[in-house]
């Protein structure tokens, strides 16, 4: 039972005791506005990166958060599994919302993943989000450059689960077998 404070905590009444939560609140579904409105306009922004010029030092290993780094809506605020992906290329939640890659991020893959600059250079993805599986599934859809998906990307690069990014980066660190100089994190 709330009592109408908002937050956690406990009341009092009738001599009884209670505690309230609040619940995760999920984002509404219509027409964006304040920094919804901000991130579709995003979304719709044309995106061009430049190569590194030739001989630029580049760093061995990519790192990507997942949520609102690559991807927008955060996981949490969609309906989840099952995943869907139209005709169109379009990735859908239960819930029919769309999951869309950030116009930067996208272009920041085709440019690692096709430039000869980036030849040794490998992508992967660190993310402390609950939603793991989701973001697997996601991810095995989403299509970044041509038909390669952000999952064949990262390959065996994913550290997806709750706790410490260092966790992330430790694991990351020891399968590419690059030093942490020698790593770039989007975050």
């Amino acid at each position: 039972r709330d009592g109408g404070g908002g937050g956690s905590g406990q009341q009092h009444g009738g001599g009884q005791t209670w505690k309230t939560t609040r619940a995760k609140t999920r984002r509404p579904r219509q027409p964006p506005s304040g920094r919804g409105a901000r991130t579709a306009m995003l979304m719709d922004e044309v995106c061009l990166l430049s190569a590194p010029k030739e001989g630029t030092e580049v760093p061995k290993l990519i790192v990507f958060d997942l949520d609102d780094t690559i991807w927008y809506p955060e996981l949490y605020m969609m309906c989840g599994a099952p995943w869907s992906r139209d005709e169109r290329g379009r990735v859908t939640d239960a819930g029919g919302e769309e999951l869309r890659i950030y116009p930067a991020a996208r272009e920041s893959l085709r440019l690692i993943l096709t430039h000869g600059a980036f030849a040794d250079t490998r992508v992967a993805v660190a993310s402390r989000t609950t939603q793991g599986r989701w973001a697997r599934e996601a991810m095995a859809l989403l299509t970044v450059v041509g038909t390669t998906t952000l999952r064949e990307a990262a390959g065996d690069l994913c550290e997806i689960f709750p706790g410490s990014k260092k966790q992330h980066f430790e694991k990351l660190r020891a399968k590419a077998g690059v030093a942490y100089h020698e790593i770039l994190f989007f975050d």
